[in-house]
């Protein structure tokens, strides 16, 4: 599986920070709507698979150190670091 990660935050419907992190991410919509994200590893494998909302604060912590790829329903995908 190919993942593609866009660079330009203000082109997605979601921005993540902090960027790298150590061991929470907090998910900003842009509409308060629900979104329904997948984060996949450097190698395309599905860990986690979660619903959230404007603001939503996800524990990575049990993530191994590496490269990480939050992609939304409407596949957008934003590339971040788990230190």
């Amino acid at each position: 599986m190919m993942l593609e990660s866009n660079e330009n935050n203000y082109e997605n419907n979601f921005l993540i920070s902090p960027n790298p992190t150590w061991d929470f991410i907090t998910i900003q919509l842009k509409n308060s709507e629900k979104e329904e994200i997948q984060i996949y590893n450097s190698i395309g494998q599905l860990v986690n698979e979660i619903s959230v909302s404007n603001n939503s604060k996800i524990d990575v912590s049990d993530l191994s150190n590496g490269i990480y790829f939050i992609k939304s329903k409407n596949y957008q995908t934003i590339k971040f670091i788990k230190k």
